[in-house]
């Protein structure tokens, strides 16, 4: 039987909003392969419903767009609402889609842009300047509190709450730099707690709040009980300005001099390589204005999910301390979207089994690549190859007027 499309909106943003409900027994074919498949892990509703987008919402998606009868943007959707409450219950979903303008010659090349450059501070090299002596750092014990970056011996055992035993696995002689990655959130906020001496015990529960990826797969559900002892704290001992020409020479530099040299170099080298990005950045969103093309709230959403940086319920997975704000995701919406439409229309076209080959080349003999990260590693090459086209060919586009 077919699905059911109807639509529920098309607002003036350009976002197309449609439902889609496939009947009982076309429903029950899906749910009885994914209960086939993955029967073991299914432990409620939820995980029916990730396994089912996971596995066919682009089938469902490419099918529906053929009945909407209109020029979406590809690869963009939102899903909201999903429904699937297991065998003899039909699925249903809404989809927000956004409708693809055509872009013509007038919308992207002809005109004049009024490029604002990126400033330069005369004493940026200074953080250059840094990063050489940097290379001079030293270890130094501590008995402070542990802090971000700082490296810390540590000894870690985890226990199964509920039968008590050790979870070896997950045990470990610790001896390195921590940082968000290192362990999950709260264990993190505690070790910070603690200084080199201490015990404690924290007992986390993991679920969907959990943003480690491998205590997500194999231990969701479970309670542990993280035992840790603190042995040892090191703290970085940087050297301080002003810095001399004895400290150079440590880095087999002539002197002070030759090191600010490089790093003026270095500097300027960066600020090239910001004032290209700015400029296409400045020239896409000019694009988008001339196109009344929109970046809506619900691309955003989009993007976060797809990039990790929140949860299907729009919750931050980043630390606090760390921000991704909203005009940055419009560049690269407006990147991923509008520099391909410019592409094509002037003609050009990406090899993709070249890339594919280059990235499989690429790729290190102790790295076993999925589909998905293949797929990632194509997609990066091939705008990094258009950003290089328009970078050469974007004064044949437009005037650039520079104050």
């Amino acid at each position: 039987m077919p699905m059911l499309v109807n639509i529920l909106e098309e607002n003036k943003d350009g976002e197309l909003i449609f439902s889609v409900e496939l009947p009982n027994e076309r429903a029950k074919k899906y749910i009885k392969k994914i209960f086939k498949d993955y029967e073991e892990d299914i432990l409620e509703d939820s995980d029916l419903e990730m396994f089912l987008l996971d596995e066919f919402k682009e089938e469902w998606i490419d099918e529906a767009r053929k009945r909407v009868n209109h020029n979406l943007i590809d690869g963009l959707h939102r899903i909201r609402n999903f429904k699937a409450l297991g065998k003899g219950n039909p699925i249903y979903f809404e989809c927000v889609s956004f409708l693809k303008k055509p872009l013509l010659e007038k919308h992207y090349k002809g005109f004049e842009l009024d490029f604002t450059p990126p400033e330069l501070h005369p004493e940026a090299y200074l953080a250059r300047v840094d990063d050489i002596f940097y290379k001079l750092k030293e270890l130094e014990l501590s008995y402070e509190k542990v802090e971000m970056l700082d490296k810390v011996k540590l000894d870690l055992t985890v226990i199964d709450k509920d039968t008590g035993k050790e979870i070896e696995d997950l045990s470990e002689e610790f001896f390195d730099f921590i940082d968000s990655m290192s362990f999950p959130d709260l264990i993190l906020r505690k070790i910070t707690e603690h200084k080199a001496g201490e015990t404690f015990e924290v007992e986390l529960k993991i679920d969907e709040s959990i943003d480690d990826y491998y205590l997500e797969d194999e231990y969701f559900g479970q309670t542990l009980i993280y035992k840790i002892k603190i042995r040892q704290v090191y703290k970085e001992i940087l050297p301080e300005r002003p810095y001399s020409d004895e400290l150079a020479q440590k880095l087999g530099y002539k002197n002070l001099e030759a090191v600010i040299n490089e790093a003026k170099k270095t500097q300027a080298s960066l600020h090239a390589r910001f004032y290209k990005h700015e400029l296409i950045r400045q020239y896409l969103r000019k694009v988008a204005e001339n196109l009344e093309f929109k970046v809506t709230e619900n691309m955003i959403f989009v993007n976060k999910l797809e990039l990790n940086l929140i949860d299907a319920n729009g919750k931050s997975l980043l630390p606090e301390t760390m921000a991704n704000p909203d005009e940055d995701m419009k560049d690269i919406i407006l990147e991923e979207i509008l520099l391909s439409d410019i592409y094509i229309a002037e003609g050009m076209s990406i090899d993709g089994d070249k890339l594919l080959d280059r990235v499989l080349a690429e790729a290190s003999a102790d790295e076993d690549l999925d589909d998905e990260e293949v797929s990632e590693r194509v997609l990066e090459l091939a705008l990094e190859e258009m950003r290089k086209w328009l970078d050469t060919n974007l004064g044949k586009f437009v005037t650039i007027n520079c104050p």
